[in-house]
């Protein structure tokens, strides 16, 4: 009897070593696997309980007490069939709930991750700032292009301004020349005056002498008039030049004044366009930085998030162990409704059994009684 109590605690241990790998692996996941522990260990100290007694009893209580062992076999394999199947329905629950989770949890990071380096799009935002730069440095050439070319029109102008300063003396020079005219006219005036009054002396002798000096005389009034036109004429346009030279200097000053505040706005303009085009590349640089930086802790979230394979895997062994010590409960209470002695379990069998359906590092660790290494081993996951 002593022999079947112990056959019968082998699987529940495993069971319980099997849900503390569990605990290890995913504690904040299922929170449901401590009370179902703490369920078999309660199971574990009545065998323990009831095999200490055994040795203690009397041979003349032998048979009362292996009756009563044999119908606390029957309610533990009763409790153990009643509750393994909930507790393989509660452990592939979990497992399918946190698969699901994290299975939709990856995909909507993978589809983050896609849509953030969608957004970088290459080197697309890096070019536009280049063009963006170029454009302005392009507008920043042909606007000094303009302000040079108002300048060479300024320097023209200034240089029509000298020659109609020069112009302007040359006017004084023909105002000079009039006066000259005029005074060889009074002269020629005075000259044919005398020439009269000596050919009237003459006589009858100078009388054509006299029509010469008449002649010249009107000559010379003649000339004293058309010099004293001249001298009008010039002044005239004298004054006119004059005018045009004050009035082209007062224009000239203003287009200076004009040309100058022109080009200090133009130089301000393209000093903000440019400080600001600046700021814009900087920006889309630090974005851009930051979205690889985003886009490169996003895979490895993803990469993390695969920890749910190792535990949907240890769950998947453990439910299946559940399930192989289900059906064996029940194999061993048909053979006893047909009045069979069942065979006593074989524990190292059954061990090695689930040792062969390890398939992560730490689920061997803790079978071996050893320290867990799944940290060490986080950064290195593999999918079977």
């Amino acid at each position: 009897m002593r022999n079947l109590s112990t056959s019968l605690l082998a699987p529940l241990l495993i069971l319980v070593a099997g849900i503390a790998a569990v605990v290890l692996v995913q504690q904040q996941v299922l929170g449901l696997l401590p009370t179902l522990g703490g369920l078999v260990l309660v199971g574990a100290a009545v065998i323990f309980s009831a095999l200490n007694k055994a040795p203690q009893t009397s041979s003349a209580d032998l048979q009362g007490l292996e009756a009563a062992h044999a119908g606390s076999d029957e309610s533990v394999e009763q409790l153990c069939g009643q509750v393994l199947p909930l507790w393989s329905q509660h452990i592939e629950n979990a497992r399918s709930h946190t698969e699901e989770s994290i299975s939709s949890l990856s995909e909507r990071f993978a589809q983050l991750a896609t849509r953030i380096q969608s957004s970088l799009g290459g080197s697309t935002e890096r070019e536009a700032g280049k063009r963006l730069v170029a454009l302005l440095s392009s507008c920043e050439y042909e606007m000094d292009m303009i302000i040079v070319a108002l300048r060479d029109a300024l320097a023209s102008k200034e240089s029509l301004l000298k020659e109609i300063t020069q112009l302007s003396n040359f006017t004084d020079q023909l105002q000079d020349m009039a006066q000259d005219v005029a005074n060889i006219a009074k002269q020629t005036n005075l000259l044919a005056l005398n020439a009269a009054i000596e050919a009237a002396r003459a006589g009858e002798s100078g009388r054509g002498f006299a029509v010469v000096a008449d002649e010249v005389r009107k000559l010379s009034s003649m000339s004293g008039e058309t010099g004293q036109r001249i001298g009008e004429t010039v002044v005239i346009v004298n004054d006119a030049i004059h005018k045009t030279l004050d009035i082209s200097q007062e224009y000239t000053k203003t287009d200076t004044a004009t040309l100058n505040k022109a080009s200090e706005v133009i130089a301000g303009v393209i000093s903000r366009f440019n400080q600001n085009a600046s700021d814009i590349v900087h920006h889309n640089e630090t974005m851009r930085t930051q979205s690889e930086s985003v886009a490169q802790d996003i895979a490895e979230v993803l990469v993390s998030l695969q920890f749910q394979d190792r535990i949907s895997q240890t769950l998947g062994h453990i439910a299946a162990d559940q399930d192989k010590l289900h059906a064996h409960i029940q194999e061993r209470d048909l053979q006893r409704r047909q009045s069979l002695t069942p065979a006593p379990l074989d524990t190292d069998r059954w061990l090695k059994e689930l040792a062969q359906t390890y398939t992560t590092p730490e689920q061997h660790d803790i079978h071996r009684g050893e320290k867990s290494s799944a940290k060490s081993n986080d950064s290195e996951i593999t999918f079977f």
